[in-house]
C-alpha cells in the first residue's frame, strides 16, 4: 500500500496540473475592468489586468508601469527593503532593462515592472522577464521560459491581504498576452526563492525540485550567479562560495510531466541569461572576461552534473513535501536552507 501511495505522490508531483489550471481559473474569476481602471494603463504597455484590491478599506491600484515613469524611483526603493546587493540590479539596469535594452543599448530580454498603490505611495512591486528557452546544444527553441524575478509587499501589507498573489496573477496574464504578440509560447515558469515565498509559489504552480535517493529525497542544491564583478580581474566583487542559496522552483505551462531535460533547460538558459548581462567590453582584458566565463562555466557545470547524476526527478510542493515527511520521517527530505528574508 505504501509503495501505491508513493507512486501516486511522486507521479502527481512529476506532473504539472496546476500551473495553468490556476491562471484559468484565475481569469474566469476576475470581474470586469471598468474604464477608469483601463485609463490607469500607460500607454502601449498594459492589458486589461489592472484590479482594484483594498486593505482596510483602502483602495489600491495595481498597473503595469512605464520606464520613463518617475514611480519607478519608489518602486526600486521597495525592493532595495528586500533584497541585499548581491540580488539586486542597479536602479539603472532596471530601467535599461524595462526598455529592453543592455547597458551597451543591445536588444535584450525586457523587464516588466507591476506595481500596487495607494494614493501615495507603491506598497507592492513585482518584475519579470521572458528569457529564450535554450536547448542542450544553446540553440533558441523559439519558445520562452518566464523567469519570474522580484516580488516585494510592505511590511504593513503583508499577511493574508493577497497583494502578492494578484501581483503575480497578473504578471502571469501579461505574459500570457506578450507572448502571443510577439509570436512565442512560453512553456515554463521558473524563479529562486527564499521559504517565506513557497505557498505563493505553489499557489501558481511552481514546486521545488527533488530526486529520489535510495532513502531520502534531497533537493536541487542551486546557487544564484553572482551579478557584480571586478572589471580588472573578471572576478565576483563578493567571495567565491557567497551566492545566494535560494530554493529553484519551477512549473511548465501545460500538462507534461516534467522530465531532466526540462529541468536542464530550464536551470541552462536561467544561467545563460545571466551570463549575457556582461560581454567582452566590460572587462579591461582578455583574461578579465576568460575568468568571468569561467565562473559561469564552473557553475551551470557543477548544477548540471548533479541533475545529471542524482536520482528521479521529484516535483513537490510544501504539502506534498510535508505528506512525505510525515509517511516516512522528518529526515526523509533533505532540503538546503537558503538565505533568509530575500524574497
Amino acid at each position: 500500500m505504501e509503495k501505491n501511495e508513493d507512486a501516486s505522490l511522486y507521479e502527481g508531483a512529476m506532473r504539472n496540473l496546476s500551473c495553468k489550471n490556476t491562471i484559468d481559473e484565475l481569469l474566469r474569476s476576475l470581474r470586469p475592468f471598468s474604464s477608469q481602471e483601463k485609463a490607469l494603463r500607460p500607454e502601449g504597455l498594459g492589458h486589461d489586468i489592472n484590479s482594484e484590491l483594498f486593505f482596510k478599506n483602502e483602495k489600491l491600484d495595481l498597473i503595469i508601469v512605464s520606464p520613463e515613469d518617475p514611480i519607478v524611483d519608489q518602486a526600486y526603493t521597495l525592493l532595495t527593503d528586500f533584497f541585499v546587493r548581491g540580488e539586486l540590479v542597479s536602479k539603472g539596469a532596471l530601467v535599461r532593462k524595462m526598455h529592453g535594452l543592455t547597458k551597451h543599448f543591445e536588444p535584450r530580454a525586457q523587464y516588466r515592472l507591476f506595481i500596487v498603490k495607494n494614493k501615495s505611495k507603491i506598497v507592492g512591486a513585482r518584475i519579470i522577464e521572458q528569457i529564450p528557452h535554450l536547448d542542450k546544444n544553446l540553440s533558441n527553441t523559439g519558445k520562452n521560459i518566464l523567469y519570474a524575478i522580484y516580488i516585494a509587499v510592505d511590511k504593513k501589507y503583508q499577511g493574508g491581504t493577497g497583494i502578492a498573489k494578484q501581483l503575480y496573477i497578473s504578471s502571469l496574464i501579461d505574459s500570457v498576452i506578450e507572448a502571443e504578440k510577439n509570436g512565442k509560447d512560453f512553456d515554463a515558469i521558473v524563479a529562486e526563492c527564499s521559504d517565506a515565498t513557497e505557498n505563493l509559489q505553489n499557489s501558481v504552480g511552481l514546486k521545488r525540485v527533488y530526486f529520489k535517493g535510495k532513502k531520502k529525497l534531497t533537493e536541487l542544491n542551486f546557487r544564484q550567479p553572482h551579478l557584480h564583478f571586478n572589471p580588472m580581474t573578471g572576478e565576483p566583487t563578493l567571495p567565491e562560495g557567497e551566492e545566494n542559496k535560494e530554493h529553484f522552483m519551477m512549473g511548465l505551462f501545460d500538462k507534461r510531466f516534467i522530465t531532466k531535460i526540462d529541468l536542464e533547460d530550464c536551470v541552462r538558459s536561467l544561467l545563460r541569461q545571466y551570463r549575457s548581462n556582461k560581454i567582452r567590453i566590460d572587462f579591461q582584458g582578455d583574461k578579465a572576461f576568460e575568468r568571468y566565463n569561467n565562473y559561469f562555466d564552473s557553475l551551470e557545470n557543477e548544477i548540471l552534473s548533479q541533475i545529471h547524476k542524482s536520482g528521479k526527478l521529484v516535483l513537490l510542493s510544501k504539502q506534498e513535501r510535508l505528506l512525505y515527511q510525515l509517511r516516512h520521517g522528518d529526515d526523509s527530505v533533505i532540503t538546503h536552507k537558503p538565505e533568509e528574508g530575500l524574497d
